[in-house]
């Protein structure tokens, strides 16, 4: 994704033991960390991918996570419940950091790409694809594609507003 001029400081971060964190420089450089569920390690790679500085500065976005009925009728309630707890690590590791983390829903991040997958593995690389364009200079994954895409997405979000869906990016 090629820009110029002044970034917004942003991080952005995939929850889960495969997830990712992209922080997006002012400089516009984007610098991509794969994630694990321990919540020391989580606290480095975040302190270190920020340059060692506070993050009062930053704008910091985690993908929600919630426990549905669906999830439990189901049987997957474990998967979910252990993503909830890895969600409000993350909030938590980023409050101890001075940052003020705000959450970001996949419904809402998702909704600009136009994803429609018959499962969850087509809709992922539906979705790794998309990163792939739109970001060429990255080396695209599974794990860091989600964080990648909702950086994407803050960028084009303006003021808080929602942003029209107005052309096809697949």
């Amino acid at each position: 994704m090629e820009q110029t001029g002044e970034y917004k400081e942003i991080v952005t971060i995939d929850v889960g033991v495969n997830g990712g964190l992209a922080y997006q420089k002012s400089d516009g450089t984007i610098l991509l960390k794969k994630i694990t569920n321990d919540y020391v390690q989580n606290s480095d790679i975040l302190f270190s991918a920020v340059g060692n500085q506070t993050l009062e500065n930053i704008s910091i976005y985690v993908e929600h996570q919630s426990l549905r009925k669906p999830d439990i009728l189901s049987g997957r309630w474990f998967n979910i419940h252990k993503l909830c707890i890895d969600y409000n690590m993350w909030l938590n590791i980023a409050m101890c950091l001075g940052g003020e983390p705000q959450s970001l829903k996949p419904q809402e991040w998702q909704s600009i790409f136009f994803v429609k997958g018959t499962t969850y593995k087509d809709k992922k690389k539906r979705l790794k694809e998309i990163a792939t364009k739109l970001y060429p200079k990255e080396k695209v994954t599974l794990w860091n594609c989600d964080a990648l895409l909702m950086l994407y997405y803050k960028n084009k979000v303006k003021d808080g507003t929602k942003i029209r869906r107005t052309r096809r990016l697949n």
